[in-house]
């Protein structure tokens, strides 16, 4: 989700890290979350205190970089689109939150994609 968020909003994050952001989200869109949360606990323990290794890009350097053309104007989801309602996003369920979620982010890597280079 912050992913997605960043890439949808790339004034607010910082610039050397939206290719990596980038790369995440389309090994989230291609995989699912739990290939996600595997790579992120496997970071976690390489940047573990005393450990020798530090960051790698591995799992997600198979994915399209950042495409540099800037950024797209149109997304077909985004967060401003999610349901509000009884002061919760998820008011109709987290498994449809879910769907909601997926689709913002497959719709954030289909508008980078568009970018030309």
């Amino acid at each position: 989700m912050v992913c997605a968020y960043l890439l949808q909003h790339p004034s607010r994050a910082h610039a050397k890290y939206l290719d990596g952001q980038f790369r995440l989200l389309q090994l989230y869109v291609d995989k699912g979350l739990d290939a996600l949360l595997r790579v992120a606990a496997h970071q976690v323990a390489r940047n573990k205190h005393g450990a020798r290794s530090s960051y790698g890009m591995g799992p997600s350097a198979a994915y399209a970089p950042l495409p540099q053309g800037g950024s797209p104007g149109h997304f077909r989801a985004t967060f401003c689109g999610l349901p509000f309602s009884d002061g919760s996003f998820v008011s109709d369920g987290h498994l449809a939150y879910g769907h909601r979620i997926e689709t913002i982010a497959e719709a954030t890597v289909e508008s980078w994609r568009s970018v030309q280079t």
